[in-house]
């Protein structure tokens, strides 16, 4: 197995901290959700983060099988919407995800 890419992201002072990765695009504010006793501020949230990720990985993950299996499919008109849910039961706290494919032939 060989590491293709790899990126170093830091996160500090947890759900209302600050994320930076150590190239420099992504450089926020994070802000914790009044559903979960914060402030709803202008930050983003890590189910945010972790959703664009999720749902951009995935796509692109379809991108190589299309491509792959040469099918006659225009990889610019798939879309993935990537629900994150913060949960929590009588056991603790989860993570919850659900992906969405959506493709349009026009």
């Amino acid at each position: 197995m060989s590491t293709l890419y790899e990126a170093t992201t830091n996160a500090t002072g947890g759900r209302a901290g600050h994320v930076l990765s150590e190239d420099g695009p992504i450089d926020m504010a994070l802000s914790v959700p009044k559903s979960m006793g914060g402030d709803d501020g202008s930050g983003v949230n890590p189910e945010q983060l972790f959703g664009a990720a999720y749902a951009a990985c995935f796509g692109g993950a379809l991108q190589a099988v299309v491509g792959i299996e040469k099918l006659d499919i225009d990889v610019s008109q798939i879309s993935v919407d990537a629900t994150i849910g913060f949960c929590k039961d009588e056991d603790g706290f989860f993570s919850r995800s659900n992906p969405r494919l959506l493709y349009s032939r026009c």
